[in-house]
This record gives C-alpha cells, structure tokens and sequence, in this order.
C-alpha cells in the first residue's frame, strides 16, 4: 500500500492509509491491519500508525504483544492526547483480563494526562463500567467467602468435641505450614508419611540450597530468620489497611506517592469489602506463619539450620498460633482471608483470582480430616489457663 513520508522519513499524520486503517477497523479486520502496519519500516512509523497496530493486537486479545508494544511506545508517548492513549490501551488489557481495579486506575490517569480529552476517548464511561464490575466482584468475594466458612463451619459441627482425638506439637506444625507447600503436597491426612523433620536427597540439597542463596542469600539461620522476619510480613498491611478504615489514619500514608497511594487504597478497598464477615479483633499472622514454617522446613531439609535450631524455630511458632487463635475456624477464615489478599496485590489486584484462591484455600482443609481433630492448644497455654 502506498503512503506519504513527511521531511524527517516519517508517515504523515493526514495519510490516506489511515482512512483504510479505521475503515478495516470497523470491520474486525484486525489482521490485516497488522498485516499493513507491518508492511511499512519502523522508522517511519508516526504514533498515529503505531497506536493502530496496538489496538490492532489488543483486539486480537494477543495481549502479550501488545504490551511490548506499549513499553516501546512509551518514549514517544509526549502529547497529552498520546500519553492518555498509551494508558488506556494498556488499561484496555487490564479490563479484558478482569482486573478491574487496574483498569480503572489506568482510565484515570489517562483522564489526568489528557483532560481536555483531545484523544476523544471519553473514559468517563470505561471508569464508570469498571465499578460496576469492581462492585459485583467484591459482592462475589463476599458470597463465596461466607459459603465456604459456612461449609468449614459445619464441617467442624459433625463431630462433637468429646470425639475428636488431639494433635501432636508435629502434627500441628506440619498443618501450619501446608499453604506454604501446597503446591507440592497432594496428601493432606495426617495418617500419611509426611514428616516434619524431613530430609532432601543429595542432590535435592545442592537444588535447594542454592535457590535459597541465589533468590535470598540465605547459607545459615541468621539470614534465614532475617529473610522470614522482614519479608513474611503480610499481617502489617493487613493490619495498616484496619486501622486506616477505622480511624482514618495510619502512619505515611499520607506521604505516599501517587502509584503507592493507589497500591494502599487498592488494599483499603479489599479489607473494607471483607471486615465485616470476619471474626472480632481476628489475627491475620495466620499466612505469614504459614510462609515462615514452610521456608523453614525447606532450609532443615537442605541443611542450612541445625536441627536444635529448627526444632526450637517450630515450637515458638506452633505456640505462636496455638495463643493467636481458639479454633479452627478463626484460624481458617484468617488464613482463607490472607490467602486472598496476597494473590490480590501480588497479581495486579484481580478480585477474580483472589476470590478463587480463598476458595482454593478452605477446600484444602474441607478435603482434608485436619477438621476431625481438636484444635491445638500448647501445654504452656492450658498450664496458663
């Protein structure tokens, strides 16, 4: 196809192949307009052409590609009307792929960029949708999260408390720390031949303890506590997020940035849409337990920490938990909860994908017989009772 290149070898914005562009636009016809865009040297690519082969990608839902094209674009990106197109074709990618919230921040700061809208993009309505969505998800979180405590709940019921056996200190540790491994463990009874003092294989070992040095630095017990201490910390967020809503203040936030800012009131929307199912004054330490334990178990199997150390690391968390909660249930719902908000702000805040890991989450214990035992209390807390 034909077209015009302006004094600096660059398509003119005026060319006639845009009116065959928008023409097989709306006709669907996204892979010849790949087809034509690609025809056409990169270096003579203006934003208008460029802008038409993302939307282009983005339409033939080929979001991978799309995005890489938005990152290279992102330079040239220096009129209001291009920085708000570059926004909302990446907010575009978000809304299809059901992460609302990211969408509806991206829409927004389109409408900061470009408030004019010399793009005519006319997001008002985009951002309007996007709540809407957001609402329904949250209202889904909501239902499926009362459903399935309502189901550990009467899983707990069927056998009175006077027929349940008791766990042992081992068993107890090995049941805190299956989130953590849950990718690994298919078995959940607690009659299997899972061990919590197991030991890799040579060569096993030599895997793990260089993934634990190449992703942590991790060699020794120090760095393994410091790595755990400082990085297994999701209850802090969780807990900043209660605060916040009930006073209306917790400390820096209002200094953040504009992206963190965005980052915190994501999460004040998460906490907010689910408190009010939760127990009282419920502890949220469940998850980063769950993660310590688990990365222990892994550093003992390899061995970068002595067995005192970590026989002694296991019976401080297992009493840790054992004063934290009174039940299963308070525990679950606690853990079902994290499980949730930390695929929530680890995965671009996809209520979607939250809400099917907190249900993912107390399926591990409905499919399991943790629930046929008494809830674990420590001799040190019966001796204080």
């Amino acid at each position: 196809m034909e077209y015009k290149l302006d004094e600096n070898n660059i398509l003119l914005e005026d060319d006639p192949i845009f009116e065959e562009l928008d023409k097989l636009h709306d006709e669907d016809n996204f892979d010849e307009i790949i087809n034509i865009v690609n025809s056409i040297p990169r270096e003579n690519w203006n934003n208008r052409i460029w802008f038409r082969f993302i939307s282009a990608l983005n339409n033939k839902r080929d979001f991978y590609k799309a995005r890489q094209e938005i990152k290279k674009i992102k330079p040239y990106c220096i009129k209001p009307e291009d920085i708000a197109k570059r926004y909302y074709m990446l907010g575009f990618i978000y809304f299809m792929e059901d992460k609302e919230l990211a969408a509806l921040n991206l829409y927004k700061k389109a409408i900061k960029a470009d408030p004019n809208d010399i793009a005519g993009l006319h997001l008002q309505e985009d951002c309007e949708n996007c709540e809407e969505f957001i609402k329904d998800d949250f209202d889904n979180m909501r239902e499926t999260f009362g459903n399935v405590m309502k189901a550990i709940s009467d899983r707990i019921a069927e056998n009175p408390d006077n027929q349940k056996e008791s766990l042992e200190e081992n068993q107890f540790a090995i049941i805190i720390s299956l989130l953590s491994g849950f990718k690994k463990i298919t078995e959940t009874d607690l009659n299997s031949s899972k061990k919590l003092f197991f030991k890799y294989n040579e060569e096993e070992k030599e895997i793990v303890s260089r993934w634990f040095f190449d992703n942590f630095e991790i060699c020794d017990y120090d760095s393994l506590m410091d790595i755990c201490l400082n990085n297994f910390d999701l209850f802090k967020n969780f807990n900043s997020c209660i605060e916040y809503i009930k006073t209306g203040f917790t400390y820096g936030a209002d200094n953040l940035n504009e992206d963190d800012r965005y980052f915190f009131d994501c999460c004040i929307r998460f906490v907010d849409n689910i408190k009010s199912l939760l127990p009282e004054d419920i502890s949220f330490i469940a998850w980063d337990i769950s993660e310590t334990v688990g990365f222990v178990r892994q550093a003992y199997a390899c061995d970068i920490i002595s067995n005192s150390d970590f026989a002694a690391t296991i019976k401080s968390y297992v009493e840790l938990v054992s004063c934290k909660y009174n039940s299963w249930y308070d525990y679950i719902a606690s853990l079902v909860v994290a499980a949730g908000f930390f695929i929530f702000i680890n995965n671009d805040f996809d209520i979607k994908a939250s809400t099917d890991f907190m249900e993912t989450t107390a399926l591990l214990f409905l499919n399991s017989n943790i629930l046929d035992f008494l809830w674990y209390k420590c001799e040190s807390d019966d001796d204080e009772n």
